[in-house]
């Protein structure tokens, strides 16, 4: 495992990555070195404040540590710089069904536009789960069964 973490910016479309080696990466998605992965995000974020990706990034760590409100904060960030960000968006809708929102939950998800796999897949999949969570069974099976057919 690599001890250096490296945070560069890339020249093409000056995406801001960060690379603190494979099983660094693993081990801070199943939580072991959730707060590396946090101060590794935060240093992202300062050093490319308008990367959507840095923040959203953050955002995942933020939530994966179970604090919603600085989760949304870092969020709202990333759909300030990309008001279309079909992954920010998710989260947030994400976020608005762990907070027990589902009517605004479902607005949000509504918002996701574009029909590219990973904006069908998110919009649809957002939808059936607020409109489960509303108690609207018919209206989430359907969007379902409509991700199943668009995304196959």
């Amino acid at each position: 495992m690599k001890d250096v973490i490296r945070v560069q910016k890339l020249s093409y479309g000056g995406t801001l990555w960060i690379n603190a080696g494979e099983d660094r990466r693993i081990d801070a998605l199943t939580g072991t070195r959730l707060p590396e992965a946090i101060a590794i995000s935060r240093k992202a974020v300062d050093l490319d404040p308008l990367s959507v990706r840095a923040w959203y990034v953050l955002a995942i760590c933020l939530l994966a540590s179970r604090d919603l409100e600085a989760a949304r904060e870092a969020n709202q960030h990333a759909i300030a710089i990309d008001l279309a960000n079909e992954f920010a968006l998710t989260l947030l809708g994400t976020i608005e069904l762990l907070e027990r929102k589902p009517a605004v939950a479902l607005a949000v998800f509504k918002r996701i536009s574009g029909d590219s796999p990973n904006q069908l897949g998110f919009r649809l999949t957002g939808i059936a789960m607020a409109e489960h969570s509303l108690g609207h069974a018919l209206e989430s099976k359907q969007a379902l069964d409509e991700a199943s057919a668009r995304t196959a």
